[in-house]
């Protein structure tokens, strides 16, 4: 897991791997855009915390409206189409951020291969 990241303007561009107990080893890539990869990183975090129904603060987010509804008040057939959507939805964002995981961990490979490289 990427512990914390940063950038020296115009210099490059690092970032610590969190182990347990603490913090990693720090990875540095010179680059002149380190302050575009921090905020890409900063954006993708903040959408990832918006997906878990985290705030950025770390408080649970309100519920989303279709959660508020309970499920007594409809006849069983409506009860079960609704519970089986919820479960199609929480399988296919699993398996999505499961494969943009693995996506995401080929780019980042390419990346470190291509950056020794040069």
């Amino acid at each position: 897991e990427i512990y914390r990241w940063g950038f020296k303007p115009q210099v490059l561009f690092y970032f610590e791997v969190k182990k347990f107990g603490g913090s990693g080893p720090m990875h540095e890539f010179v680059t002149v855009d380190g302050n575009r990869i921090s905020e890409l990183l900063t954006d993708y975090a903040m959408a990832f915390l918006k997906e878990m129904g985290l705030s950025d603060t770390g408080e649970e987010a309100p519920a989303p409206p279709e959660a508020a509804v309970e499920l007594g008040d409809r006849d069983p057939t409506e009860a079960e189409h609704l519970m089986a959507t919820r479960i199609q939805s929480r399988f296919r964002g699993y398996a999505l951020r499961r494969d943009l995981e693995y996506e995401y961990a080929a780019i980042r490979i390419q990346s470190v291969f291509r950056g020794f490289r040069q």
